[in-house]
């Protein structure tokens, strides 16, 4: 998949999750070849980013963690956590 494809298929799953963010701040970060998941595995990995579109006066950054091989979206990184992407 492109860049471009990621980012759509990263933006459609965000907007079914009615996560409220600011369109313009989803950017994809970057490739990470065996990048380190949540359960210690490792992967090859893109990162995508975006910024909430919350009343605050800090911008609250999220990162989704989207399996380089399969194309799948594994979970999204918040401050607090993390969100579970389910199909």
């Amino acid at each position: 998949m492109s860049k471009q494809e990621i980012l759509k298929k990263v933006q459609k799953t965000i907007d079914n999750k009615k996560i409220n963010y600011i369109e313009n701040s989803l950017k994809y970060l970057k490739y990470e070849e065996d990048g380190l998941i949540r359960d210690g595995t490792k992967k090859d990995l893109h990162l995508v980013s975006y910024y909430l579109d919350i009343e605050s006066d800090n911008l609250i950054l999220h990162t989704v963690f989207v399996d380089a091989k399969t194309n799948d979206l594994l979970y999204i990184i918040t401050p607090h956590g993390y969100i579970e992407i389910e199909d």
